[in-house]
Formats: structure tokens, sequence, C-alpha cells
């Protein structure tokens, strides 16, 4: 068989698409080095952060426990939002005022992380919404759609036996302040600062600051709440 002659210019040429293709190699695998070291960093940075949060919550088991956590801060509802009121709003247990931010109403079942017992019933309770402000106030409503009715029962020292308003404020320094808004029938709401464990009031005297209004209605009850913004910092 004869001996098949390759040209220099072949040769060359072959060189040349070795060499060409080495760096295309190189780079595409520095690529992929590259992804792959900065997912890892991604990773290991959200898991710093999550460590440092943790830290940061390790003392503060209220935060995660549902018999004395707010509802919001459990985190199931997500972010609520104050509306700027334009209107004015009169604590009298109608919700006329309310009629221009209805679109900006959050809503809550049952099926959400709200305090109660192994016997409750999801299907009945359920809440509507909505928080708005002023230059002066942060409002809030709520309309309750509640089977039981359950009013403060005055002879009792606790509080955490009855329908009620639960409010946690978060002060500059990061202490926590707990207050509680009952009612002992229809009409104005009476506000305690309490205890971590939402049972006993530290004082006993009411909140005259925060403001509220309780009527009745055939599925439950409606409450308009009135907080000036300078008492919460807001």
């Amino acid at each position: 068989m004869p001996k098949r002659n390759i040209s220099i210019s072949l040769k060359l040429t072959v060189i040349g698409i070795i060499l060409l293709a080495v760096p295309l190699l190189m780079g595409n695998l520095y690529v992929k080095e590259m992804d792959r070291y900065l997912i890892r960093g991604q990773k290991e940075a959200l898991l710093t952060t999550a460590k440092g949060i943790s830290t940061v919550l390790n003392d503060r088991p209220e935060f995660f426990s549902p018999d004395t956590a707010v509802p919001e801060v459990l985190g199931k509802q997500g972010a609520l939002y104050a509306h700027r009121i334009e209107n004015q709003i009169q604590l009298n247990g109608r919700i006329d005022d309310w009629q221009p931010m209805q679109d900006d109403a959050h809503y809550f079942t049952g099926d959400d992380p709200l305090s109660c017992n192994q016997e409750y019933d999801p299907l009945s309770f359920s809440l509507k919404n909505i928080i708005g402000h002023n230059d002066r106030y942060l409002y809030a409503l709520f309309e309750v759609n509640d089977s039981q009715r359950v009013y403060r029962d005055p002879e009792k020292l606790s509080l955490d036996n009855s329908d009620q308003v639960r409010i946690l404020l978060e002060r500059i320094d990061g202490t926590l302040e707990h207050y509680v808004m009952v009612a002992t029938g229809p009409g104005r709401m009476s506000a305690f600062i309490m205890d971590e464990e939402w049972k006993l009031p530290l004082t006993g005297e009411n909140v005259a600051e925060f403001q509220a209004e309780l009527a009745e209605t055939e599925w439950g009850y409606v409450i308009e709440l009135r907080i000036p913004k300078d008492v919460i910092g807001y």
C-alpha cells in the first residue's frame, strides 16, 4: 500500500485547530468552575445569614410559640401594609368610613395560625382586616365572623379567657411591649399592657391612648381601633 504524504499546510492546520480548541475547552471549564464557585459562595452566604438570624432569635421563643406569638410574627400571612386614609374615621362600630379602602382588605380564616385549642373548628372563624393611617393616627378595622362571642369577665384578673386584640410593639431599644384590648360587651374596649404570656396586666390601668369600639353584627362583631402614631413610633 503506497504511503500517503501529509502536507505541511495540513499539519499546520491541524495544529492550529488543536491550539484553538485548547483555550476554548479551558475557558468552558473555567466558566463551569466559576459557576460552581459562585453557587457555593451564595449557599455559604445564605447559611451564614440563617445562622446569624437563628442566633439572634435563639433567646426569643415567644416569636415561635402558638400560645404567645402574634399571628403576623409567625409569618404565614405575609406583610401587612398601612394605607393612607384621606377621609375621617369615626369609632362608632360602623364600616361606612372604610368603604374607600375595601380593596386594601386582608382576609384570614381558621386555616391560618391563630391561637386555638384542639377542639377548634376552622370553619367557625374568619377575619377581614384593613389598616390605614393619616398624619396623626394609625387605624385598624376588624370584621370578625365568629360563631361565639366571648366577652371579658370583670371578676377575673387574667385576660386570656375572652375575645381580644393583641398588639405587640417593638421599641427602639429592641424591647417588646404586649398590649391587649378586651371588651365586657358592645361599646368601648379597654386596653392593658400585659406580661409576656398575655395573661395578666402589668398595672391594671387602662391605656387611654389606645381607643377601640366593638359593635355586634349578625355574623360576629366589628372592631375599630385607633392609636396615636407617636405612641408606637410610626
